[in-house]
């Protein structure tokens, strides 16, 4: 079934896409003690490889860890930090995939102590539902993000709804009305 769906993918016609969307989770492993939520967006480019069902993906963020309120730790802030990542994305059919990212988050909190650059990675698991026309869907994904500081990683697991664009399609329909 795989190399059936595999080889189907690798003969559809490969289009780049663009999206964004919010996110929402729960802070993870230790990040769990002092915060309470997570909450964010982000923008994502992803570029076709040939005719296969392999993406080159090109994601920007931004995630706020938010301080439950009767946490009395050595941290009294909220943490923000804008991820910069960039990985793959493998499709298994026309809508379902995995994909795993790595880069740098930067930390952008004021009274946060983190180091102000750390690496982050991100594995994610999600469907596409493309609309008839193919030129936009809507994409959920479910992920686990971990930024890696010297005191351990402060991590999350997010939701993700984005609405997705079909960068060639879109760029035709432009062409077409000029």
């Amino acid at each position: 079934m795989l190399i059936g769906a595999t080889a189907a993918l690798a003969q559809t016609e490969p289009t780049p896409w663009a999206s964004f969307g919010p996110e929402i989770g729960i802070p993870a492993g230790q990040a769990g003690n002092p915060y309470s939520i997570t909450a964010g967006a982000s923008f994502k480019i992803e570029l076709p490889v040939a005719k296969s069902p392999f993406n080159f993906m090109v994601v920007a963020g931004y995630n706020s860890f938010v301080l439950k309120g009767t946490y009395t730790g050595a941290s009294t802030h909220d943490a923000a930090y804008l991820p910069v990542e960039s990985g793959g994305r493998l499709y298994f059919t026309h809508i379902a995939y995995i994909e795993g990212d790595l880069g740098a988050s930067f930390n952008i909190s004021a009274g946060y102590a983190g180091p102000k650059v750390a690496f982050v990675y991100s594995p994610v698991v999600g469907f596409s539902t493309p609309s008839k026309d193919h030129r936009r869907s809507l994409d959920f994904g479910i992920k686990y993000e971990g930024r890696v500081e010297p005191g351990g990683t402060v991590s999350q697991v997010a939701i993700r709804v984005a609405f997705r664009v079909n960068m060639k399609k879109r760029a035709a329909i432009t062409k077409d009305k000029s």
